[in-house]
């Protein structure tokens, strides 16, 4: 389980955030390999993930000084569908699940990345997550 914490828009300290996520028990912005039954915050970083240029983000938390906002789950999905590795398949699937998404939602935030090699990954890894989850293709 992971939450991605989208970077622009979220203000936090990171020292004190890293912190909190060690007291927890969540692991805090990870670089490598991470072990599926562990939960982890990733910060998103643009750059790093090709998104869309412009999507409402979704306010994760605000506490006092801390406002944590994530893109919404259908962006998520599609940056996730551009590496396709197994990990991001299964991380769709469960998005799709959790929030009740259609591939017609994924596949519009597909046409919103910006570059057209990665829309035709993640348009062909999307078919392939239709397929595994049973919904229906777009």
């Amino acid at each position: 389980m992971d939450v991605d914490v989208w970077f622009p828009g979220s203000h936090f300290d990171a020292t004190d955030l890293a912190r909190a996520c060690a007291q927890t028990g969540v692991i805090f912005d990870p670089k490598g390999e991470i072990d599926p039954e562990k939960v982890y915050l990733q910060i998103v970083r643009p750059g790093i993930v090709r998104l869309p240029r412009d999507f409402e983000a979704e306010v994760i938390a605000v506490h006092g000084n801390l406002t944590v906002i994530m893109p919404p789950p259908e962006v998520l999905s599609a940056s996730k569908l551009v590496r396709g590795d197994e990990i991001d398949v299964l991380d769709v699937i469960w998005w799709m699940n959790q929030r009740g998404l259609g591939a017609d939602e994924v596949a519009a935030a597909i046409d919103g990345l910006p570059r057209e090699a990665d829309r035709d990954t993640a348009r062909e890894n999307l078919v392939f997550v239709a397929l595994v989850s049973g919904s229906k293709s777009p």
